[in-house]
């Protein structure tokens, strides 16, 4: 009884102190006067080392707390308007930082320190436009995806390597890609004349399979844009447009679940129904 009612004692004696440092955020808010670079468009990604990374579409910067360093990348194109957004930005097993822009791959050299373009070379893959996605899966492989193919970098050869041929099963434009670790299953979201599907590409024997579900059809098949295509931990997928309609999809139970909460509060707070979802 002594030995709970002390115990009881120190619950109530640090709860105050944790709901205090719970409410006690300091936020930063980072802008040109800073350093950084002027674009509407910036993604953020904090490295292995703890330094944070920010994107634009003519370069990237490190940020270590205090000061910005700027990479811009090499042969920086005229295509890579300020309208454009920059790729979100992946961690190799070497440190080094990769990123997707309207010029194509480049990588943040951590040892030298420089930004180098990454080609594709003696495929028509090596046009700029036609990389999609990077994808790192947990045994640190690099996946880079086009609308053509499927490639994986080679460490040791410093160049990817052709892993599989996708244009002959894959007749539309690759939006975006998500991996699922636990199946080793890349999901593609998929356009055709304005209308989406969802395709999966299984890495073991290199078959491609479309999503049939009637309620997943009936949501990508609104001709809204989609904003948010993500595979969760337990090979759930989450989808959402630029109306706020937020999904789950389960792959094991082939079931759709809709979520409005997101609408509901944007409702009360701005009076409108439209709440977006960039990711997660």
């Amino acid at each position: 009884m002594l030995y709970a009612f002390k115990k009881l004692l120190i619950i109530l004696f640090f709860l105050p102190l944790y709901t205090f440092a719970q409410n006690n955020y300091v936020f930063q808010h980072l802008t040109v006067e800073d350093g950084l670079i002027s674009n509407p468009h910036v993604n953020a990604f904090q490295d292995a080392e703890g330094f944070y990374w920010f994107t634009s579409v003519s370069g990237i910067q490190r940020f270590d707390g205090k000061n910005f360093i700027t990479y811009l990348y090499p042969n920086n194109e005229t295509n890579n308007s300020p309208d454009q957004w920059p790729g979100k930005l992946l961690e190799d097993k070497d440190n080094n930082i990769w990123i997707i822009n309207g010029g194509g791959i480049n990588i943040y050299q951590r040892k030298k320190q420089i930004v180098t373009r990454l080609y594709i070379t003696g495929t028509a893959d090596s046009i700029t436009n036609n990389v999609v996605s990077l994808i790192k899966d947990e045994q640190n492989k690099i996946w880079i995806i086009t609308n053509k193919s499927i490639f994986q970098y080679n460490y040791a050869l410093q160049k990817p390597v052709l892993f599989s041929n996708i244009s002959g099963v894959v007749h539309s434009d690759i939006i975006t890609i998500t991996y699922s670790n636990q199946t080793n299953l890349f999901w593609f979201l998929i356009s055709k004349n304005g209308v989406y599907e969802i395709a999966s590409f299984d890495t073991h024997n290199q078959q491609i399979s479309y999503l049939v579900n009637m309620d997943v059809n009936k949501v990508l098949r609104g001709y809204n844009p989609i904003a948010f295509f993500k595979a969760d931990e337990s090979n759930n997928l989450w989808m959402s447009d630029y109306f706020g309609t937020l999904c789950k999809y389960n792959t094991a139970t082939n079931s759709l679940s809709h979520y409005s909460i997101l609408n509901e509060r944007n409702k009360e707070k701005n009076k409108t129904n439209y709440s977006q979802v960039y990711d997660f």
